[in-house]
């Protein structure tokens, strides 16, 4: 009986993944491809898919393996779910990943999922910069909210995000943290 369980707990997991991935990369169509934004010494932008390569190696340095049909889904729309913070050698100083939410398909949110701000980069604001980029860039978009997430310890990502015109809504118990949300539209 436990070997049954197993498969049909694998299986279910497979099949959900496989709608949410699909459900991702049909909301992900809907966002714009914005221009660059060069400001001081750092380029901001969405990436291409060499830049893309290593804001991946970048994200699994801070993050780790990530969940597999997310990593499928920025493989497939880097150009509309990953934005990056590139220095004046070219080299990747930062990143924001993007994607759609279960919870949230009802509301018309795209999810922040993660800011990556590599350690040599960090304490220039740049974690700020990139979010104010970030919603600048989703404003074209037909999406009216962008929500994130903030450990409750995380103080400065925290008054980064609200730097950036997030504000907190609620607190989450999974992860237990502050859920944030930027409102992107007029309602």
């Amino acid at each position: 009986m436990g070997i049954t369980m197993e498969i049909a707990h694998f299986l279910y997991h497979l099949k959900r993944d496989r709608l949410l991935l699909k459900a991702n990369i049909m909301r992900a169509e809907l966002l714009p491809i914005p221009g660059e934004e060069k400001t001081d010494n750092y380029i901001f932008k969405t990436a291409s898919k060499k830049e893309y390569d290593e804001a991946i190696k970048i994200y699994h340095k801070h993050c780790g393996a990530g969940v597999p049909w997310l990593i499928k889904l920025w493989n497939k729309e880097f150009e509309r779910l990953c934005y990056i913070v590139k220095d004046e050698k070219d080299k990747i100083a930062g990143l924001a990943f993007f994607m759609f939410n279960e919870a949230e398909f009802d509301v018309n949110i795209v999810h922040e999922l993660v800011i990556v701000i590599d350690e040599s980069y960090r304490g220039q604001g740049l974690s700020t910069k990139l979010q104010r980029y970030c919603v600048k860039s989703l404003k074209q978009s037909t999406y009216a909210y962008i929500s994130t997430c903030v450990g409750f310890n995380d103080i400065k990502a925290l008054r980064s995000c609200q730097k950036a015109g997030f504000y907190i809504l609620k607190q989450s118990a999974k992860p237990p943290s502050h859920y944030l949300i930027c409102k992107l539209k007029a309602l």
